[in-house]
């Protein structure tokens, strides 16, 4: 049930200071009901605005906005969506037993090429942080989360503010911290939901759940 669900859409503002959100109808159409709430930088949420660094700490956005806002959601289970998530179908719910899903999981020993495993530069600010390489965990890609609130509500906790005083790449750090607070954490069935490259609308021929889509999709699907 879509009443059952928020969406939370991570975007960021035009030149005209306009929040970027090209398949809101998109979403909205095929999912009536369902409450969205629409999340961008701001100085005001006492974070850095600019891209290369907004794009690396994506979840240091969703962090700081849910601790200001998480009394405005009335939902138990929350959907965090990136700008560029072409949403053309139900969306998806929470497996039985999980309680933070995306559409890969990645540890060190499935998948021990992943880039932000072998990044130096990387683990060391994690051991800066006291966190062993066996809790290192990974969501790719980090367009679309399904979670119980619970998961951003530990994320919260003071005990990891110094892990956002970093910069770490949001798939591996949001990830991890959940896996040390002991969360379940699987795999939802995305088939189309990617890193790259990126879907234009002559390749979208069916209903689903897409990205990366950086154009307004236009195609009656």
């Amino acid at each position: 049930m879509n009443e059952d669900i928020t969406v939370l859409i991570l975007t960021h503002k035009d030149e005209n200071g306009d929040p970027i959100t090209p398949h809101l109808t998109w979403l909205k159409a095929s999912n009536p009901g369902v409450d969205i709430k629409i999340l961008t930088r701001s100085k005001e949420l006492g974070i850095r605005t600019d891209k290369d660094y907004a794009w690396r700490n994506a979840d240091e956005l969703l962090r700081s906005w849910w601790k200001r806002n998480k009394d405005t959601v009335a939902t138990s289970v929350v959907i965090v969506l990136e700008y560029d998530v072409l949403v053309t179908a139900q969306l998806p719910t929470l497996p039985p037993g999980v309680d933070l899903a995306g559409s890969s999981v990645f540890t060190p020993t499935t998948h021990s090429d992943w880039y932000w495993f072998n990044e130096t530069n990387e683990r060391s600010k994690l051991h800066k942080l006291k966190i062993q390489d066996k809790h290192l965990l990974g969501i790719v890609p980090y367009g679309v989360l399904v979670m119980k609130r619970e998961v951003l509500d530990s994320l919260c906790n003071k005990r990891w503010d110094k892990a956002y005083e970093l910069d770490i790449f949001s798939e591996l750090r949001f990830t991890t911290i959940a896996n040390i607070e002991k969360y379940k954490i699987g795999e939802v069935d995305l088939p189309n939901v990617n890193w790259a490259p990126k879907y234009s609308s002559k390749e979208i021929n069916n209903f689903g759940i897409y990205h990366p889509v950086k154009e307004t999709f236009i195609k009656n699907i």
